[in-house]
């Protein structure tokens, strides 16, 4: 099997829609899908949240209103180098509002913005969500598989 590298990756909730770029090989496949995916991805979507709240310096206590929607990741010799989150502000009257998130650094410190490990660690998990989905891990197929237990 191919390396797949995550290019893109948006999820509107509401719609249960998952839209993927990716890269396997040298192939770029764009996918999109209404297949629900892992709770596991959910979970790893979710801590992203936690990180735009600290990369826009928000008070932590706004962070049920801001929505991270995906991401965009630039790869070095195949490691996630940079990722740009994708996502939207739920104000107090319901509108929301598109949020633009500056590029963050994700490895060695060569770089002058970068995160910290632990948030690191939370996009690696994210990806690899990403790439379950791809492989075809989404919530069906793990249904499936505990009803035949």
């Amino acid at each position: 099997m191919s390396m797949i590298l995550i290019k893109k990756i948006t999820y509107d909730g509401l719609k249960g829609k998952i839209s993927i770029s990716y890269t396997n090989g040298y192939k770029k496949v764009d996918i999109s899908d209404c297949e629900p995916p892992r709770p596991e991805f959910i979970k790893a979507l979710k801590k992203l949240s936690e990180i735009g709240v600290s990369i826009l310096s928000y008070p932590f206590s706004i962070k049920d209103r801001l929505m991270i929607t995906g991401a965009k990741f630039t790869y070095e010799n195949d490691i996630v180098d940079s990722v740009v989150f994708l996502g939207q502000y739920v104000l107090p009257t319901r509108e929301v509002l598109k949020q633009n998130f500056p590029k963050r650094y994700c490895r060695p410190a060569k770089k002058k913005i970068n995160l910290s490990e632990a948030e690191q660690q939370d996009i690696d998990k994210f990806v690899e969500e990403c790439k379950l989905y791809v492989l075809s891990e989404r919530a069906q197929t793990k249904l499936q598989a505990n009803e035949n237990k």
